[in-house]
């Protein structure tokens, strides 16, 4: 995990967008599993309470163990309080999900920005457009 995020302590909000950065929509199941694995440290074939606590301690996160608890309630489908593969699947296909739609979101409005200060730019003191202050003689 040291390797993925450094050494910096970080929130599971940091931690969440960190592991998800790097996801695209070419990554294969297999390489999301061995994500699994990562919090999986007990290899039960689940993330349970005690594998969160552990991820949060390696990370330093600062949630509380309510905190831990209400996000592993709020991703666990089946009601049993652990992840199973799918729960993690989808939560991390989520969150690269919401990343990518971000992005693709602030790229527009940079892109509009840009237009808005083109147009007003091309309308600025000056330049009516037909009548520049060109003094080229053709």
């Amino acid at each position: 995990i040291t390797v993925l995020l450094g050494n910096d302590k970080i929130g599971f909000d940091e931690f969440f967008k960190r592991m998800t950065a790097k996801l695209s929509p070419e990554d294969k199941v297999d390489d999301i599993m061995s994500i699994f694995e990562l919090f999986d440290n007990d290899s039960t074939g689940t993330i349970s309470f005690e594998n969160l606590q552990n991820i949060a301690r390696i990370i330093g996160a600062k949630e509380t163990p309510k905190d831990i608890q209400d996000m592993l309630s709020a991703l666990d489908t089946d009601g049993d309080n652990e992840l199973d593969p799918i729960d993690f699947y989808t939560c991390l296909v989520s969150g690269m999900r919401i990343r990518i739609e971000e992005e693709e979101r602030m790229k527009r409005q940079q892109a509009d920005q840009m237009n808005r200060d083109m147009d007003s730019n091309s309308r600025g003191p000056g330049s009516s457009g037909l009548h520049g202050s060109s003094s080229r003689q053709y």
